[in-house]
């Protein structure tokens, strides 16, 4: 078999070398459909994930237009019912207030009094207006933790607060290039202090010691305003806090804000039952209509993919016959070392160029070649 293998011709060889050709290409072609495939899954995958993203956002977005436009109907019943309400609470106060000045009208009569008593007894001894004023009793004849309190802070700002913001003003003006300023700080003080204590025994003296009795008179006629207004603060916030409205005439008011309140109600069902219609009806045909889009796609790639498969499995089948075709006609005979497309092909330019007509010889005369 040896023999009449190496007596063949240039066909024999040449018939190797198409089946070696054959096989490189099958390899490449292999290849290709193995990256083809692969991409072509993951393109698959990809536009799957694409689909489902997509439905979800589509769902998302639908039903937030569906929430948007019946939470806009809501915002303008909302807004209506906050003006009524503000309605209400304007017309609520003006009858507190009608409440107030009712059941205080005595009271602010004998305030009235008080006054007009503070008045006549200033005006019948001519004592000066300035003793009309809550600061002169505060001041000059206090009674109380608050009268007390605001003479306190009179004298730290007639005493201190008003020499210091002389002597800060004077240090950057007038006694700016003065040298001794300490000096003239001091004499800031001793005249601030004397002013006010001058100006404190000249009203002590034209008004609390010459009419103590009529002053102390409105003294307590201003005691009794105090406690007046704190008796009609009393009643100011009883009225307030009293949460029986019926005296008020709101009804109207009420039923208006529980109409819109019922249309509401009325809305945030229909909202309910348009999102449920949604879920039940519109959400499969949007996911029909997006997923026949992106279906379309997946299954061209699968349909790409299953032929770049196919070809794997004919090429792995025919490379598979061919290796074995080449093992078992030409490698058992001629050896590994010259079934190459390169020793091939120099065997075959040896058999036509020289004129060799076996493959036996084109071997000799290779290895001829080889030896020189």
């Amino acid at each position: 078999m040896a023999d009449n293998t190496f007596d063949k011709g240039v066909e024999y060889l040449k018939e190797a070398y198409d089946k070696l050709t054959r096989i490189e290409q099958l390899n490449e072609s292999l290849n290709t459909a193995k990256s083809d495939a692969k991409r072509l899954e993951k393109m698959s995958a990809q536009e799957e994930r694409d689909k489902k993203e997509e439905i979800a956002s589509t769902i998302k977005k639908r039903k937030a237009e569906i929430n948007a436009a019946y939470d806009k109907e809501m915002d303008v019943i909302q807004s209506k019912i906050k003006k009524i309400d503000s309605k209400r609470e304007n017309h609520k106060s003006r009858q507190q207030d009608a409440r107030y000045r009712a059941e205080t009208e005595e009271l602010r009569q004998e305030v009235d009094n008080c006054t007009t008593e503070i008045r006549n007894i200033l005006k019948q001894y001519h004592i000066s207006r300035m003793c009309r004023s809550n600061l002169y009793y505060s001041l000059f004849l206090p009674k109380g933790i608050k009268d007390y309190l605001i003479l306190l802070l009179w004298i730290l700002i007639t005493l201190l607060a008003i020499p210091l913001a002389i002597c800060g003003i004077g240090k950057y003006t007038f006694l700016k290039t003065v040298e001794s300023q300490m000096v003239y700080y001091v004499l800031i003080f001793v005249c601030c202090i004397s002013l006010v204590f001058i100006t404190y025994l000249v009203i002590t003296n034209r008004t609390k010691v010459r009419y103590r009795a009529q002053l102390l008179h409105c003294r307590n006629e201003k005691d009794k305003i105090r406690a007046i207004r704190r008796q009609m603060r009393a009643v100011h916030n009883k009225i307030k806090k009293d949460r029986d409205e019926s005296d008020y005439n709101l009804g109207s008011f009420d039923e208006q804000i529980a109409a819109f309140r019922r249309e509401m109600e009325a809305i945030g069902e229909q909202k309910k039952q348009a999102l449920m219609d949604f879920d039940t009806e519109k959400k499969p045909l949007v996911e029909r209509e997006i997923a026949s889009a992106h279906d379309a796609k997946i299954s061209e790639y699968d349909a790409q993919r299953k032929e770049a498969e196919d070809f794997q499995d004919q090429a792995a089948s025919e490379l598979a016959a061919l290796r074995l075709d080449i093992s078992n006609q030409y490698e058992a005979y001629l050896g590994k070392e010259y079934v190459t497309l390169e020793k091939l092909d120099i065997l075959i330019g040896i058999m036509e160029e020289e004129g060799v007509t076996t493959v036996g010889d084109a071997i000799a005369v290779y290895k001829g070649k080889l030896d020189i």
